[in-house]
């Protein structure tokens, strides 16, 4: 049985100016955000990707994908680059998978001890989203994905 494990941080973007509380939740296998806590950058994001999710109870809901920078708001480094999905039915204003809370903090100490250090982290990071988004692409969302 795997232990559930949240917390919150708290993360910006350089778009938008006030910090967003987002929860880690070491169960959550997509990012979510809900479109009004990005309603003034969001004419500026890239929506093409259309995915469906599924939660523990309730029908599937159709989302986007999107990509967003993020870091710890009290972080002085650049952040990662994030796909995560957009719906309006997300009951927190931002859920965080375990991996981007972890690279975000492990992101914020690096700094913090060596700025030169997270160059490779982030590379990583940018690198594993792109090649989701492109396995998506590819896919062409033939079958929905559900996640429970």
């Amino acid at each position: 049985m795997k232990l559930l494990i949240c917390l919150i941080l708290n993360v910006s973007t350089d778009s938008i100016i006030h910090p967003i509380k987002g929860l880690h939740d070491s169960r959550a296998q997509i990012s979510d955000i809900h479109p009004n806590l990005i309603k003034d950058i969001l004419p500026h994001l890239s929506s093409e990707i259309k995915v469906k999710l599924k939660g523990c109870i309730g029908d599937p809901i159709e989302t986007d994908l999107i990509s967003l920078f993020i870091k710890l708001s009290e972080s002085n480094d650049n952040g990662v680059s994030v796909v995560m999905a957009m719906s309006k039915k997300v009951n927190i204003g931002l859920i965080l998978t375990d991996p981007v809370a972890q690279s975000l903090i492990s992101l914020s100490h690096q700094y913090d001890d060596d700025t030169s250090n997270n160059t490779l982290q982030k590379s990583l990071l940018i690198l594993s989203q792109t090649l989701l988004l492109l396995s998506l692409i590819l896919m062409r969302i033939k079958h929905p994905v559900q996640i429970s």
